[in-house]
Order: structure tokens, then sequence, then C-alpha cells
């Protein structure tokens, strides 16, 4: 569609309100946690939805609040939804920020804070997206409809309490990916080891979450259990920070790696995976960082508990994200995420079936792959709105590790926020977006939307 308006010079007009709402969202820590009340994911991510609501009623949408659950806004009329899912959780900050993780920090251009690329900056840019075909006086045939999650990042349970009330999609996107367009992700399963009565293993605390690589680990230890000078010169070999504190008989050691994605562990370091591994190569007594380093290793390929594989679009990957003690029992977490046109319940029985007597695994919970083909409808108009208005015919739709809302939605798939060849760092510390890429998001949204009305 081609519109007899400036666009691009009517988006940068409300570059500061875009500004000053994703500083509004960014203030609030809205890292999932247990039920406080009425509030199913503690009383950040309520609040930050509240928030976001505001800004949609401020705009003249129509919006509703289902329980704290999940939020929507909403322009048009008419029997049928484009949706578009956005989420307002985050990962914890984790450790290495330059600045106040939630407090949206301004520099070169960019806006530096824990959600501005995963996922608020696309909650603004989709919302100013709507508020700008609103201001156009365009007629809409059909309603579209904002969706504003509080547990993306936890299992989605956001997604399935809207589902349970709310009506499908016609067709939609969720701007909780990458650019051009993600036509397959890969199945994802949730697991958890344990492993009871570490000899020398006294305590150990790793991670902030289950799909990030673990940027720091804590373990207590007797010190008569391993050669300290070993574990000194291999970390030291490896450009691992770590720190080494004795008291007594006990040893304290900490790690320090950098996080990623757990879909893109080759992006981080994982601390507990460079400790454990340091600490066989000293010698260590410990029957369970025998067990760690059997089962886990470095390329994060499931080699460890057998389930190594690939198809045209990717590798199976295993990562360990977080590790902790509890009631005498070493517990960590298990993230595989499953190539797109394998079977996740294939891998999740193959997990069940491990004879390890040194540990027991639980499987969570587990997500089949979500598939389009490249020439399906959806992808190509989506594809279509990022070439014309990009320019870019190089890059092509991609397949992810990530899991997003797609995943529990009908005939969606994700679109952005992330353009190709860039790093954002989603999950990491000094996550940022350019003010610049955040403005082409409108833009591509606008055109995206009124593509998809256009469907027949």
């Amino acid at each position: 569609m081609i519109l007899n308006i400036d666009l691009e010079n009517l988006i940068n007009e409300h570059k500061n309100e875009l500004i000053e709402n994703i500083k509004n969202l960014i203030k609030y820590k809205s890292i999932s946690v247990e039920t406080e009340g009425n509030m199913p994911f503690g009383k950040e991510n309520a609040k930050c939805l509240h928030e976001a609501l505001n800004i949609a009623n401020k705009y003249g949408f129509t919006t509703k609040n289902l329980d704290n659950y999940c939020g929507y806004a909403e322009i048009g009329k008419g029997d049928k939804i484009i949706g578009i899912a956005t989420h307002l959780d985050v990962v914890p900050a984790g450790e290495g920020w330059e600045t106040d993780p939630f407090c949206a920090t301004i520099k070169d251009n960019k806006i530096y804070g824990r959600g501005t690329s995963d996922d608020k900056g696309a909650v603004v840019a989709s919302m100013l997206a709507l508020k700008i075909i609103k201001e156009m006086g365009i007629t809409l045939n059909k309603r579209v409809r904002l969706i504003m999650g509080c547990a993306e990042e936890t299992g989605s349970k956001c997604m399935q309490y809207y589902n349970e009330r709310e009506e499908e999609f016609e067709i939609g996107f969720t701007p909780d990916g990458k650019f051009p367009c993600v036509f397959g992700e890969k199945g994802h399963i949730r697991a958890r080891f344990k492993y009871t009565n570490p000899s020398s293993i006294i305590n150990i605390n790793g991670g902030t979450i289950d799909n990030a690589v673990c940027d720091k680990c804590i373990v207590h230890i007797y010190n008569n259990t391993f050669n300290q000078k070993v574990l000194k010169d291999y970390l030291s070999e490896n450009n691992i920070k770590f720190e080494i504190k004795n008291d007594n008989d006990i040893c304290i050691i900490e790690v320090n790696g950098i996080a990623a994605h757990a879909s893109t562990p080759y992006l981080g370091k994982n601390a507990i995976m460079y400790l454990m591994s340091g600490l066989k190569k000293a010698g260590c007594t410990d029957e369970f960082v025998s067990y760690y380093c059997d089962r886990f290793n470095f390329e994060n390929d499931g080699n460890g508990f057998d389930l190594k594989c690939n198809d045209q679009y990717g590798n199976l990957t295993c990562v360990n994200g977080k590790v902790w003690m509890e009631n005498k029992s070493i517990i960590g977490s298990i993230d595989i995420r499953v190539p797109i046109t394998l079977n996740s319940e294939d891998i999740v029985n193959r997990l069940k079936v491990i004879d390890d007597k040194r540990a027991t695994i639980q499987v969570m919970k587990y997500s089949d792959t979500t598939y389009f083909p490249i020439a399906s409808n959806i992808v190509q108009k989506l594809l279509k709105v990022y070439q014309n208005i990009t320019g870019d015919k190089e890059n092509k739709p991609i397949t992810t590790g990530g899991g997003t809302y797609a995943k529990s939605l009908k005939n969606c798939i994700a679109f952005g926020c992330k353009f190709p060849n860039k790093n954002n760092k989603i999950h990491e510390a000094n996550e940022f977006v350019e003010i610049d890429e955040l403005l082409l998001q409108v833009k591509l949204y606008v055109y995206a939307i009124l593509e998809l009305l256009n469907d027949k």
C-alpha cells in the first residue's frame, strides 16, 4: 500500500513521545515472580501493564486488563482481528551493567536498559504505529489488537490465559524476534537435574534465569579437595574473571562469565561450565563435578545426554543456565531448543530414559516447533513489507532458537524487532535499542498492519 502522506516525518514528530514512553516502561522491574494477591506475576509486572494501558488510554484506544495476566489495546471495528503480540516482562538484569538497567539511559543515540529490545521497545513502537494509523483516519474493516503479556520469559502463562478468554487472531505478528521475519521456531524443553549429597561442595549458586547463559557462579567447597593453583591457571588461560577466598578449611570461588540468550549460547561464556571444568582439571574429588562435565559441554549440543542432532535449519542446543543448593541437593536447569523439523516429544522421551544413578532428571514443560513454509501468505506479506521499506533484498526469512508468542497464537509469526546483523545484548548486560531503529520499527509496523488488513 502506498500512503499519500509523509509517514517518516509524521513518525519523527512523535520521536520524543516514543522515547518518554519507553522510559516510563523501563523503570518497572517487571521480572516475573510468585503471585502477589491479584497480581499473578508480581507487583512490578502488574504496575508495568497498568502504565502501558494508561498510555493506550491517552491515545484513545479501547483497552482491557485481563486480571493482570495481560492486557490489550485496540482500534477499529469488525468481526476479525489483526493481532500484534508483545510482552512487558523481562529477564533479571544480571551482572556487568554500565548504566542502571531500570533507568533508561540515552547515549550515542541509543537507549540502554533492560527491556529496551526485549520487548518494551517493540511495545511502544507498536502502540505508536496504531496511533499513527488512527491519526491518518484510515477506515478499518477489522480490529487491530495489541496484546501486552506479562510472563513471556517464564513460559507464557499470560497467553494461555488470553486464549481461554478472548477471540483468536485472523492473522498477526509478534515483534519479539528478528527481521525480515521468522518462519520457524525451534521446540523448547525445560527440565531440571537433581544431584543428591555432593561430597565436598557445601553450597553453590549460579545464574538468574533458565533461558540465559549463566554470567556468575559462586561455590563453597572444601579446599583440600582440589588443586587451587591448577584451577587459577585454567581460569586465567581461558580469560575468565574469578575470585578465590579461603575461610579456614572452606574455599569460596566466584567465577564470572558472559550472559547470552539460551537460544544462542555461543554468544556467551557459561560461568558454571567454566567453574566445573576447572575443578575437574584441578582434580576435584566431588563426583558432582564429573557428572556435570559428563552431561554438559562447551559446545552446548546435548551430546552428554545423547541428544545431539540437527536439521537443515540448525542444531539442537542444551544449556544449563541456573544451579542452586536445596536440602543438600544440587539442582540445575536444562534449556533445550529442538530443530524445527524434529519432534520435541521424541527428545523428551530420550531424556526420560536416561539411566544415571548419580542424578535424576525431571521434564518441567515442553513445546513443539512452529513452522510456516516460506511461500505461505503470512511470510510473504511481511517479507514484502520489510523489503519495500528497507530495500534489503539480501536477508531472507529465518528460523530461530528463541521462542515467541507465535507458539501460542493462531497464524502468527515473529516480525522484528531485531534487525539483521545487530546485537542488541538481549538477555545480556547493557541491552539497548538504537533510536533510529526504533523509529524504523514504527514505520514497518504501520505498513505491516495495513498489509494484513488487506488480507482476503
